[in-house]
């Protein structure tokens, strides 16, 4: 696989990470690669299936590409009424729609700093012609944002083994809720369409978005804005300065750029599975997605975006894991260039985000913050 990857990262000299459907090789391997485009700052996610000819050669064909499943407003996740953020300082989700109903209920600082109905309609894959100054959508590369630090998380069914934990809630009916989302296969060992979760791919972009990506075809099936990455205290148009002619060249700014996790989870009474993400260099949160049913998200799948003033930069990967209180939390180192500047690890109740446990060193200093944890787990998966 690694060889794999190699071949595949030659290609573009652009290339971010490679991501993968199966670790092992079976009837139909796939890797996907995100990649940026200096010129304009678009990006594109592509899809090849792996084989091997008579010499036993590896041969990479590509599936998909975002350049044309991604290339129109109309193949947009927000044409199908699929684009979300977050309220900033109020909290709960937002559905983006069209017609700029849910911007306007937005608070007038994050409103700015999409820069309008304009600005949302520009975000949404179409050209503005009137007000003067913002710059067209690459008509090369399509309409998705450059990807450079946020690898592509490809996600169907999950197994965290947590019926190993006998008479821990919910333990009962794990195996149940992995088969249900595990597909069928065929006669030749493929995947039957339709049976199980439905495979996505989970990719962060420097134009705001956490979009969600049909692993089969290539269709964005859903967008999601952080609130965190559309503004700062020293830029609070961010994101609205991405739609205009002076950001091309060396005014590139990050947004969601950081990696992304998803695991299981119970919530009291069934079985879920989320994905916790961070934006990296593009701002100081962490935010949640109920992805149990990727084809049935709305804005209640929208769960949390958390903030805090002991977060910084958030440049690791989020973990999910159960604790002895038989409770699950995204766990995440707090990052750089948060108030105190002191290191230090945030575990947060994925089903309660009150329930906030803080392990902070002592020691401060400019620049200073964890840049990753890792956990260790017991037989019971705690």
């Amino acid at each position: 696989m690694n060889e794999v990857f190699a071949d595949i990262t030659n290609l573009s000299s652009s290339a971010s990470a490679v991501s993968a459907n199966s670790k092992q090789f079976g009837a139909e391997n796939v890797v996907y690669q995100g990649s940026f485009n200096t010129e304009d700052w678009s990006g594109v996610l592509k899809a090849y299936v792996i084989s091997f000819n008579g010499a036993g050669q590896l041969v990479l064909t590509q599936k998909w590409s975002t350049t044309t499943t991604m290339d129109t407003p109309a193949k947009l996740a927000a044409a199908s009424g699929k684009m979300y953020t977050w309220k900033e300082g109020v909290g709960g989700a937002v559905n983006l729609d069209t017609a700029g109903t849910g911007l306007a209920t937005l608070p007038a600082a994050q409103q700015a700093a999409i820069g309008g109905i304009n600005g949302l309609k520009w975000l949404q894959g179409n050209n503005i012609a009137t007000p003067p100054g913002f710059r067209p959508h690459s008509t090369q590369f399509g309409l998705l944002g450059d990807i450079i630090n946020a690898d592509p998380l490809f996600v169907s069914a999950l197994n965290n083994g947590y019926n190993l934990c006998t008479g821990c809630p919910g333990a009962s009916t794990y195996s149940a809720f992995v088969t249900a989302n595990r597909p069928a296969k065929d006669g030749s060992g493929n995947d039957i369409p339709g049976t199980g979760r439905a495979p996505m791919l989970y990719v962060g972009a420097n134009d705001g978005m956490m979009h969600m990506i049909d692993a089969s075809t290539g269709a964005e099936k859903m967008s999601f804005l952080p609130a965190s990455a559309m503004r700062s205290a020293t830029e609070p148009t961010k994101l609205f300065d991405t739609t205009q002619e002076t950001y091309l060249g060396i005014n590139h700014r990050y947004f969601v750029d950081g990696a992304s996790t998803a695991g299981d989870i119970y919530d009291g009474s069934s079985w879920k599975t989320f994905l916790v993400g961070a934006l990296g260099v593009g701002g100081k949160s962490v935010y949640a997605l109920d992805i149990t049913d990727p084809l049935a998200f709305s804005t209640t799948s929208v769960k949390w975006e958390y903030t805090d003033a002991e977060l910084g930069y958030t440049y690791g990967k989020p973990l999910i894991g159960r604790l002895g209180d038989d409770k699950y939390y995204a766990i995440f180192a707090n990052g750089l260039d948060s108030a105190s500047g002191k290191a230090g690890v945030f575990l947060v109740d994925v089903n309660n985000t009150t329930n906030v446990k803080k392990l902070t060193t002592s020691v401060a200093g400019p620049n200073n913050g964890m840049m990753t944890v890792q956990v260790a787990l017991d037989a019971k998966r705690n």
